[in-house]
């Protein structure tokens, strides 16, 4: 669970777990950043993934080297360094890219979320975006 100083949940336990088998494991570091991103934003955020298993990476037709997983053998990062939030309509996504882009996030944008992770922090590749 992720908490502002104030005790306020900015994203639950169950938000951020796989949904294939609720295994929860971040990145060192990483959900200081969400919260950053969250708080900055000051906007709800509907995450339609967050950490995910090899299996259910598999079943989602996810890249074997996704920053969603909890265990990427590909990047050796330890734990999801990655979201995906739903999409709510421009003037929403906007502001989303604007300030994930200013904190440093990778964003990749899709027809129904926008994906968020920070690949830099973990890897030697530098921040992107792209779209799927």
């Amino acid at each position: 669970m992720i908490k502002t100083a104030q005790g306020k949940i900015l994203f639950s336990d169950k938000e951020l777990a796989c949904r294939h088998c609720g295994q929860l494991i971040l990145a060192p570091g990483f959900a200081e950043k969400l919260q950053e991103l969250r708080l900055e934003f000051n906007l709800p955020m509907t995450l339609s993934s967050c950490c995910r298993c090899s299996e259910h990476n598999r079943r989602e037709g996810g890249n074997a080297g996704s920053f969603h997983l909890t265990d990427n053998a590909k990047w050796k990062v330890p734990g999801t360094c990655a979201i995906d939030v739903v999409r709510r309509g421009a003037e929403y996504d906007r502001k989303l890219l604007a300030t994930a882009l200013k904190l440093g996030w990778s964003v990749g944008i899709a027809k129904t979320f926008i994906h968020l992770d920070r690949r830099s922090d973990y890897t030697s590749l530098k921040a992107a975006l792209f779209t799927y």
